[in-house]
């Protein structure tokens, strides 16, 4: 294996486990927000939300 090749290898692995980091770091905060009964909406942790259709029938009862 050449150098090159070989720091391609290792640029890439730690690329990799960057990725898995950032990944497993991310799931703990959606169960976090979760467990708090909050609704993750992809950037930030905020109140439950209604859906829509479940919002129309409450307001009819």
């Amino acid at each position: 294996m050449t150098p090159f090749r070989f720091a391609i290898v290792v640029l890439m692995s730690l690329l990799l486990a960057v990725l898995f980091g950032w990944q497993w770091q991310r799931e703990q905060l959606v169960k976090a927000c979760v467990e708090r009964g909050g609704s993750w909406d992809g950037g930030t942790c905020g109140p439950p939300r209604i859906r829509p259709i479940l919002r129309r029938d409450l307001h009819r009862s």
